[in-house]
């Protein structure tokens, strides 16, 4: 599929939100014009005081989002005003951050994707009634890594390690189908819950100095991070028990830090930390085209 170059306004129909603690990433599709736009967002959240209501009245315009009776600051703004909450804090995904990142870019849609690691997958039914709460009514859920695989090929046979924030989730992918019963996340073996294990250091500032391009931070990561995982990974039994000539596919943010010899083993698609948004809105994108298409010619042959 061509993607055409995106126009002054756009009416996106279709979202893909992959949440995460450390980015929130965002692709939003019009599959009719074939429009696509992704972003990433750092995953703050910044509560507005309400004293500061009054003192801010009448100045400008507020890009506040309001929320079951308070204000917040979301992503990139929320970095510099507003008292942040801890990515890592109680029902954090489920009550605030889902909702507050989908009204803050992905309003106007008519279907929101939200792809959600197999350690939360549980969540699933929580994050479905607050994002209807915001108005959000067609909701459905993917499993993250689904768009890494789909980005980098769609090999028939393939294992994805999707490095994160916070967690690495693993899919397992057989004769083209992903295997459910194989796949699994490991929870606090992301690259910054690792650098907080080696620093003890709070997280999100890890997080926002490896962005900002770190040096110190980076070395550690690439000379430590990588065999720690693995070691991570041989304890777990579906690890242990998967074919080896299965292809191996490194996506997420974690993907930018993989050593030289290491990388020369893997795929890595372009762009990896969008990657999952951008292979799931793409296929999403392209079977809308389809059913279009088809509902088009049954059209002309009735027609006919």
């Amino acid at each position: 599929m061509v993607v055409k170059k995106i126009e002054k306004e756009v009416n996106y129909t279709l979202a893909v939100m992959d949440p995460g603690y450390g980015n929130f990433k965002i692709g939003k599709a019009d599959p009719v014009k074939e429009i696509y736009l992704g972003t990433i967002q750092p995953s703050v959240i910044s509560r507005v005081p309400q004293w500061e209501y009054e003192k801010l009245s009448g100045i400008g315009q507020s890009a506040c989002i309001d929320w079951k009776g308070e204000k917040y600051l979301v992503g990139t703004l929320a970095l510099t005003y507003g008292l942040s909450i801890p990515s890592l804090s109680q029902n954090w995904l489920t009550d605030l951050a889902c909702p507050l990142f989908a009204l803050s870019f992905c309003r106007g849609v008519e279907e929101l994707y939200v792809m959600i690691s197999p350690s939360d997958w549980e969540l699933k039914s929580k994050i479905e009634t607050s994002l209807k709460e915001a108005g959000f009514n067609n909701v459905k859920f993917a499993v993250q890594g689904t768009g890494i695989w789909l980005e980098a090929g769609s090999p028939r046979n393939a294992i994805v390690i999707d490095v994160g924030f916070n967690t690495v989730d693993v899919l397992m992918i057989n004769n083209g189908t992903v295997i459910r019963e194989l796949c699994f996340a490991l929870r606090e073996c992301g690259l910054v819950s690792f650098l907080e294990k080696l620093t003890k250091d709070d997280p999100m500032l890890l997080a926002r100095r490896l962005e900002e391009g770190d040096q110190e931070l980076a070395e550690k990561v690439k000379n430590y991070y990588y065999p720690w995982l693995f070691e991570k990974l041989e304890a777990r039994t579906e690890w242990r028990k998967r074919p080896h000539q299965m292809k191996l596919i490194i996506g997420g943010g974690g993907a930018y830090f993989v050593p030289d010899d290491l990388r020369k083993k893997v795929t890595i698609p372009r762009h990896p930390e969008l990657a999952n948004v951008k292979g799931f809105t793409m296929f999403l994108m392209k079977k809308k085209k389809e059913e279009l298409n088809r509902n088009e010619n049954k059209s002309s042959t009735v027609v006919a």
